[in-house]
C-alpha cells in the first residue's frame, strides 16, 4: 500500500513562571538629574513573548506587573541615546530599575589629529569625546555625506574615521 511515512520529533517545553512582580521603571537624564517624562519604555520576555510598551510619566517612572524571568528593557526618547539592557524581574515584590538617558546635546567631539592646517593624503582622523561615563555605544561615521563606518565605543573614549578624500571634508557622527 501506499502510504506518507511521517518522522516523530522530541518536542521540549519551558515551563513558564506563574509568579508575577512588580516592577518600578525610574527614567532620569545622566546629567542633569531630573526625571524624564514621555520617554517610551519596551519590555520584551523572549521566552514567553510577551510584550509591553509605554510612556514614563510626569515623574519619570513606569510602574508594571511582569511575569517571573528575564526580560529586555529597551528605554529612548528623541534627542536621547537609546537604553538596552537586559533584566531579571524576580523576587522581592518590588523591584526598581534605574535608567539614566543621555542626551546627544551633551556629547561633544573633539578632532585630536590631524590639527587644523594639517595636510592629510587620506589617512585616518583621530576623534575624541567627553563622554566617559558612555559605555557600549555604537557611533555611525559619515564623511561627505558617505557611510565610512561604525565606532564601537566600550572602554576606550577616541576613535578613529578613515578619510580617504582630499581637501576639505565633513564628517558627520551619529549615535
Amino acid at each position: 500500500s501506499v502510504g506518507t511515512n511521517y518522522t516523530i520529533h522530541d518536542i521540549y517545553l519551558v515551563p513558564l513562571s506563574n509568579n508575577f512582580y512588580w516592577v518600578v521603571i525610574q527614567v532620569t537624564d545622566q546629567i542633569s538629574g531630573l526625571p524624564i517624562s514621555g520617554a517610551f519604555i519596551e519590555l520584551y520576555n523572549p521566552l514567553s513573548g510577551e510584550y509591553y510598551s509605554n510612556l514614563s510619566n510626569l515623574t519619570g517612572t513606569l510602574q508594571i506587573l511582569l511575569r517571573e524571568g528575564e526580560w529586555n528593557l529597551y528605554a529612548g526618547l528623541d534627542n536621547y541615546i537609546q537604553f538596552r539592557q537586559p533584566i531579571f524581574v524576580g523576587p522581592p515584590d518590588l523591584q526598581l530599575f534605574e535608567i539614566f538617558l543621555i542626551s546627544f546635546n551633551d556629547l561633544s567631539f573633539e578632532i585630536i589629529s590631524p590639527t587644523s592646517g594639517d595636510l592629510v593624503e587620506g589617512s585616518l582622523v583621530h576623534v575624541y569625546f567627553n563622554a566617559s561615563y558612555l559605555r557600549g555605544l555604537s557611533i555611525n561615521m559619515y564623511v561627505n555625506g558617505d557611510f565610512s563606518g561604525t565606532a564601537y565605543i566600550n572602554t576606550n573614549y577616541d576613535f578613529m574615521v578613515p578619510v580617504f578624500s582630499n581637501g576639505t571634508n565633513i564628517i558627520d557622527l551619529e549615535a
